[in-house]
């Protein structure tokens, strides 16, 4: 007589468990429901794909439920209600963001050697990279920032009551928040990447080194950063000079923020800084270490001065 023998999963190792209690709740999320589809689908059986399939079901419905429960939380803190003509609404947002997921998922199987066209069985490509390096995760992460933006238009749905002023107001937050990279980037000079060039520095290691390359990484990304930034903050004062007003409190911040013509030009002046910065340590430094070392020291300073005086006005 056949009988089916359902196998126990095994036990988490220690360093697994220690992995699923991360500082940041959305990784710690991610790492837990990455750990769960590891164990056996549908009471042990086997499925192509099964793991894959699990992943994805427990990473969507998993934040989606996170999220809607804190949406609930935030309206009964507001004195609001969220009826079923307003979550219908919610969900049907949630389309285009679906869309916008398998588009950056497609792209991502590109670049790993598979065809855009590959998403529709992502599921079974999950379980033939399953332990390869971040494979898995990276894809749980697209899904994740998708749905974080999905709930921050929520949640400016739900203080707003429209959808057309939900999706202005979540614009402009984003502008107003990522204006200020330049002060993020200058703050990272100091905290990270000069106390990494002095280790290096000292450390006299060959050019193929870790801190090397880490240094390359974290000048490069200084750069890029700064350059993003520089280009919000154009549009920034683009804005505050060729809209006069707004009926949405948020966008009339961000105009009174364009206006300011003394803020805008230092935050300007941070992010040519913050570029400088990056380009020497990225390219100069690896080759001549002393005196990229020099030169960044003076940039990184000029940058403190610059923020001093913005803070100061």
């Amino acid at each position: 007589m056949e009988m089916w023998v359902v196998r126990r999963p095994k036990e988490l190792p220690v360093g697994r468990v220690a992995n699923l209690f991360q500082i940041n709740p959305f990784t710690s999320f991610l790492s837990m429901a990455h750990y769960h589809s590891t164990l056996p689908l549908f009471g042990g059986l086997p499925m192509q794909g099964g793991r894959g399939i699990k992943l994805i079901i427990e990473t969507v419905v998993g934040l989606i439920v996170i999220f809607i429960a804190l949406l609930f939380l935030v309206a009964h803190g507001n004195g609001e209600t969220i009826d079923a003509g307003l979550l219908v609404t919610m969900f049907v947002l949630l389309v285009p963001f679906g869309i916008s997921a398998v588009f950056f998922i497609g792209r991502y199987l590109k670049k790993h050697g598979y065809r855009r066209e590959d998403v529709k069985r992502l599921h079974v490509i999950l379980e033939e990279n399953w332990g390869r390096d971040r494979f898995a995760r990276d894809v749980q992460e697209i899904i994740g920032y998708h749905l974080i933006a999905w709930w921050f238009l929520d949640m400016a749905l739900l203080l707003t009551g429209n959808v057309m002023e939900a999706a202005i107001s979540v614009v402009a937050i984003f502008l107003e928040i990522f204006a200020f990279i330049p002060l993020f980037t200058v703050m990272t000079q100091w905290v990270i990447g000069i106390p990494l060039l002095l280790y290096v520095l000292f450390s006299r290691k060959d050019e193929n080194s870790w801190g090397i390359t880490l240094a390359k990484n974290t000048g490069l990304w200084i750069a890029k950063a700064s350059l993003f930034g520089a280009g919000l903050i154009v549009g920034v004062y683009l804005l505050g000079h060729r809209v006069e007003s707004s009926s949405l409190e948020i966008v009339e911040r961000l105009l009174k923020l364009g206006r300011s013509d003394y803020l805008i030009k230092d935050l300007l002046l941070l992010s040519a800084q913050s570029v400088a910065f990056g380009a020497v340590e990225a390219y100069l430094f690896p080759k001549r270490r002393n005196l990229g070392f020099v030169v960044l020291l003076v940039v990184a300073a000029l940058g403190g001065v610059i923020a001093g005086n913005l803070f100061l006005k």
